[in-house]
């Protein structure tokens, strides 16, 4: 399976998975087999896939940044 496996866009804005290395980053996927870019949240944030935004990692549950 790849990162993007369920996740892609049909639009201009691409869908966003969390990278399962760093709860800090996240990947944007155009479809399920391509990785269109990654991006981070600012030092001390973690992405939160439930709210797709940058949040306190206290949000995200099992992340320890």
């Amino acid at each position: 399976p790849t990162i993007c496996e369920g996740h892609w866009s049909t639009g201009p804005t691409f869908d966003t998975v969390a990278d399962p290395a760093n709860c800090g980053c996240f990947y944007h996927c155009s479809n399920e087999n391509t990785i269109a870019g990654q991006d981070c949240c600012p030092v001390g944030l973690a992405y939160n896939p439930e709210s797709g935004n940058c949040d306190w990692p206290y949000h995200v549950p099992g992340c320890n940044i």
